[in-house]
């Protein structure tokens, strides 16, 4: 695939990304399941320890927020840096690379949530492509999702 047609599938995807929030947020205002961490992962600059979580996707007809909620009762709360339309096909997931911070220590980076069963991908942080190629290490967490979403 050429150059040019890469950049028009890329703005394709973009532009009706909000079209398809707007159908999900008519038939569902929230989405909610279940994830588990087997070590220390970072979500958008917040440290979360190994352990259980619930995860909460709110929808407006324009965005998603994204709500985290620890078996102790804490939460956190997430916004996508970009939203495409055309998931990747399999399970709910959330996806992991393995990057190298400022003090060359490696930790696990939130990169995307894929949720097939609605056609949509939100990316939580942007792809390095000069890092993935130091470190091309990734990871996928399967959600198991509440019954309650009607998917």
């Amino acid at each position: 695939m050429g150059i040019a047609m890469k950049i028009l599938s890329c703005l394709f995807l973009l532009l009706t990304a909000p079209w398809g929030l707007s159908q999900i947020a008519a038939g569902h205002s929230a989405l909610h399941g279940r994830l588990t961490f087997d070590t220390w992962v970072t979500w958008s600059e917040v440290p979360l320890p190994a352990g259980r979580y619930t995860l909460a996707v709110e929808f407006t007809s324009t965005t998603a927020e994204f709500t985290l909620g620890s078996a102790q009762g804490k939460s956190w709360g997430f916004s996508p840096v970009g939203i495409l339309a055309g998931a990747e096909s399999g399970r709910s997931e959330v996806c992991l690379n393995l990057r190298q911070d400022r003090r060359h220590q490696a930790r696990w980076e939130v990169r995307s949530v894929n949720l097939p069963e609605f056609g949509l991908s939100f990316l939580f942080a942007p792809r390095n492509t000069q890092q993935d190629r130091r470190s091309p290490r990734s990871n996928c967490v399967p959600i198991t999702m509440d019954a309650s979403n009607g998917a």
